[in-house]
Order: structure tokens, then C-alpha cells, then sequence
């Protein structure tokens, strides 16, 4: 998944279906894990039954974009609930739904949010409220989307009620609530919308009359796309952006999906129908690929000594097989180095922390980076971290004995990590006048050196050691 590390991506596209309900404490969340889905994936849902109770039930379908006819899979089994308003959470990768209708049952009401997992158990949160005040308007035929930052936008296609919903809490939190508004004199039932992940704007199918709409969910006003045109579909239950960002929407009729141009002159594109061509719902929807990102919210390097502990965390992951850790030392010519490899947790919303620590670190400059990788081999980059060591025991030059000398002097050195290290002697100009060494020293081991000076004149001199991790000088002076 070539998602990158991304502090969360503002591209969302939300997943529209119905889906069958577990009566449980409204308190209480459904086990299970986020929904994960292949590149274009669909998602239909369908119920059988008709405008008043009992119904025959709900039932969430995987569909195959690839090939004609579409192949069909089903999740999850039947409920006597006929939903609406279906959304997948960019946020936590979970299924939001808000029933529109439902056989009377206790603690059950319509516009009631459920959270769905992935093997399709359902939680009931209960009606949105604020201040404790359900959602005004909630009987009828909802419609929901969600936003990048996981706010979960729900409207009453034919009262035209708008609210922007916080699911995180129990009940859910209404954090804004307006009608929506109409151009002068126009009536609109919209069947489905979404959040376009180009303009942040939601984009709807108003079946009265049937083509596209926009509305502008800061304030709910409503526009008609395609000049106000009826495209000739048949009854619309579904209208959702795809992982190409192409405007889909889904045909009770026959279970059929069409693309939609939006500019003018307006087209209508048949996409695939799915066997048996039962799918008779009112939402339909595309998932992108690997939808939940590896969200990386720290990575910092914290020395110790002559170590280094490099600590991560995660807010949410999927499909992650774990980090490989990778550092390049801006001195030599070895480029990265993989270190070792960390486990990461596969899918999980729930906030992860991790450390890898590196021993016996040298003086020097170096940039540590994590390679993100997935459990089908596709891998990302973490930002970089830069760290510079200066280790005191890195060398160890000891002063030469005799200073002043005549004829010779004495001095040695010793080094932490084995490395090539020149030791040569320089006049007061700069000009090598002697070589003592030029070569590899073994780390740890104190070699000695003798400087003989019988050819020289008398004055000062430079004793130079130059390594890779070493840069060391000290005068000597030669009295004849």
C-alpha cells in the first residue's frame, strides 16, 4: 500500500450500505475488525420488503469491479431493518449506518447510528443528540457521507434536515444542525450523496427530477448540476465517488451501476450489473484500496550514552507487516543500511508504540528514516530524523615526549572504531615534511609512533591525524 505516512490524508470516499442489525446494549461497541477492501472495490447493500413492517430484511454485498458481469459477495446475514445513510469512517476504518425504518422494537428508533465491523456485527449508539436532544426530523429516508476528519454528514432526503454528526461518542454528538436549502420553487427526494475528495463538496442523485445535485455542506445550499436535466435513469439508490474519483451511481433497477459526467453536456455510462440482478437497495459505494493509513504521529532518536533509542508510535495501521529501521552516516560512502526489523500490529485503530534501539554509536553526523512495509511487499518512507553524535572517546592522542625534542619524539594514538587514519607531519607552511602513517587501525589498540627529525632545520611542527571519525593536531617543537 503506497500510502505513505501520512498525519492522515484528506481524500476520503465514503462507502453507502445497508447493513443487518445486532440489538445490543447501546453502550457497547461491536468486536471485530475495520473494513479493509481491494483497489475500486463496491459495496452494495439491499433489504426486501417494502414501506411498513415487517420487512424481509438487510444484507451487504462485496462487488468485483473486475469483469462483466460483476461477481457478487455476500457479508453478513439478514435483520428485519431497512437502513440508510451508510459511510465508511475515514477515521477508524469502521462502517457507520442510520436506519430509516425498522419494526418496532425496544431501544430501537429511527436515526439510530449502528457501527459496523467487518465480519458484520453491528453496535447500536443510540440517536444523535446535543445538549440531550435527539436529531430533530429523524423519521424518513436518511442519506450520510463521511469527511476526512471522520464527521459523519446525515440529512433527511425529503424534510431536508442536515446535521454533522461526531460518532466517536455514546450517543452520538451533533455538532451542527440547519435545513438544507433549495433553489426558489424547486422540490428535490435525494437518494444518496457523497464527499468529492477534490472539492470537499457533497454531490447527490435527486430522484425528483432524476440527475446530479451539489450541496454545499458548510451551509446546505443546494445546486443543480447538469442543467437541472433528467438523464433517463430509472429510480437511483446510490450515488458515491469511486477510487478514481469518478462519480458512480447505483440503478435499483436491475442492479446496475452507471458513471456519471458531471459537466456538460452531461453522459451516462453503463459501469457492470451483478447476477442475479436482485440488488434492490438504496446504497451503493466504492472503497479505495488499503482505506485506513499507517498514521505516524512520533518519531524521534534519544541518545544514551554511546546508544541510540529511536521511538515511533502509530494512531492507526492496516495491513502492516512492520518497519524495517534504516540509518545513512554522512560520512563514507555506504548509503542506507537496514539495522534490524520491527513487527507492526496488521489492522488496528488503536494507537501503537514502538523502539528500536541501536548500540555503540560512533562520532558523527547520521539520518535515521523507518520503511513502512505491507504484508503484499509494498513499502513507504518515514519522514527523517538527524542526529550528531560526539563521543569524547572517539580517539585518544597522547602529547609527544620529548617537546622540544632533538633528534625525536614520541606520541600515540588510539581509535574507538576501526577506521583509516593518515598521521603525517607538516612545517609551519603547511608542507608535508614526513608520512608516519597511512592505513587501517584496529579499534581499541594504541599504536606508537616516532617522529625522527635529523634532516630538519630547527622550529615548529605539526603533528596532523586525519580518519574517518578522527580530525586531531598538536605542535612539537625541533631545537637543534
Amino acid at each position: 500500500m503506497e500510502h505513505g505516512y501520512r498525519l492522515l490524508q484528506g481524500v476520503v470516499l465514503a462507502v453507502l450500505l445497508p447493513l443487518y442489525l445486532l440489538l445490543t446494549s447501546p453502550a457497547a461497541y461491536a468486536q471485530g475488525d475495520p473494513f479493509t477492501c481491494a483497489n475500486d472495490e463496491y459495496f452494495l447493500g439491499r433489504y426486501e420488503g417494502g414501506t411498513t413492517p415487517p420487512y424481509t430484511g438487510s444484507q451487504l454485498s462485496s462487488i468485483d469491479p473486475n469483469g462483466m458481469p460483476l461477481t457478487n459477495t455476500t457479508i453478513g446475514p439478514l435483520a428485519p431493518v431497512a437502513y440508510n445513510g451508510m459511510g465508511l469512517n475515514p477515521v477508524d476504518g469502521y462502517m457507520y449506518a442510520t436506519v430509516e425504518r425498522v419494526e418496532v422494537s425496544p431501544g430501537v428508533a429511527h436515526g439510530t447510528v449502528y457501527r459496523i465491523a467487518s465480519d458484520g456485527t453491528v453496535t447500536s449508539l443510540g440517536v444523535p443528540q446535543t445538549g440531550g436532544t435527539p436529531l430533530a426530523n429523524v423519521r424518513g429516508w436518511f442519506i450520510g457521507a463521511f469527511a476526512s476528519d471522520g464527521t459523519y454528514t446525515i440529512g433527511n432526503g425529503s424534510t431536508r434536515v442536515m446535521a454533522h454528526v461526531d460518532v466517536t461518542t455514546t450517543p452520538p454528538t451533533i455538532l451542527s444542525q440547519f435545513a438544507m436549502t433549495l433553489p426558489p420553487g424547486v422540490n428535490r427526494i435525494v437518494a444518496d450523496w457523497d464527499y468529492n475528495p477534490a472539492d470537499g463538496m457533497l454531490y447527490g442523485w435527486a430522484n425528483v427530477p432524476r440527475h446530479p445535485v451539489v450541496i454545499n455542506p458548510a451551509t446546505g445550499v443546494f445546486s443543480d448540476l447538469c442543467g437541472g436535466a433528467n438523464l433517463g435513469l430509472t429510480m437511483v439508490g446510490g450515488a458515491f465517488f469511486n477510487a478514481s474519483g469518478e462519480f458512480i451511481v447505483y440503478s435499483n433497477a436491475g442492479g446496475t451501476l452507471y458513471e456519471v459526467d458531471l459537466t456538460l453536456p452531461c453522459s451516462v455510462t453503463l459501469v457492470g450489473t451483478f447476477p442475479p440482478g436482485n440488488l434492490s437497495s438504496s446504497d451503493a459505494a466504492a472503497c479505495q484500496a488499503n482505506f485506513l493509513p499507517v498514521e505516524l504521529t512520533q518519531f524521534e532518536a534519544i541518545l544514551d550514552g554511546q546508544a541510540l533509542n529511536l521511538v515511533w508510535e502509530t494512531a492507526s495501521e492496516t495491513n502492516n507487516a512492520g518497519f524495517e529501521v534504516q540509518r545513512l552516516a554522512e560520512f563514507g560512502n555506504v548509503g542506507w543500511e537496514a539495522l534490524g526489523f520491527v513487527e507492526g500490529h496488521g489492522t488496528t485503530i488503536q494507537p501503537q508504540h514502538y523502539a528500536f534501539r541501536v548500540e555503540n554509536m560512533t562520532t558523527g553526523r547520521y539520518r535515521f528514516r523507518l520503511k513502512q512495509v505491507d504484508y503484499d511487499g509494498s513499502f513507504e518512507y518515514s519522514p527523517e530524523v538527524e542526529v550528531a553524535v560526539d563521543l569524547p572517546s572517539a580517539y585518544h592522542l597522547t602529547q609527544a615526549y620529548p617537546n622540544p625534542f632533538n633528534p625525536q619524539t614520541q606520541f600515540s594514538l588510539s581509535v574507538a572504531q576501526r577506521q583509516h587514519v593518515a598521521v603525517t607531519i607538516h612545517d609551519q607552511t603547511g608542507r608535508q615534511v614526513a608520512s608516519l602513517f597511512d592505513g587501517v587501525l584496529e579499534a581499541q589498540t594504541t599504536r606508537a609512533f616516532t617522529f625522527r627529525a635529523e634532516a630538519l632545520p630547527s622550529g615548529v611542527y605539526v603533528v596532523r591525524v586525519v580518519g574517518e571519525r578522527v580530525l586531531a593536531n598538536q605542535t612539537i617543537t625541533l631545537i637543534k
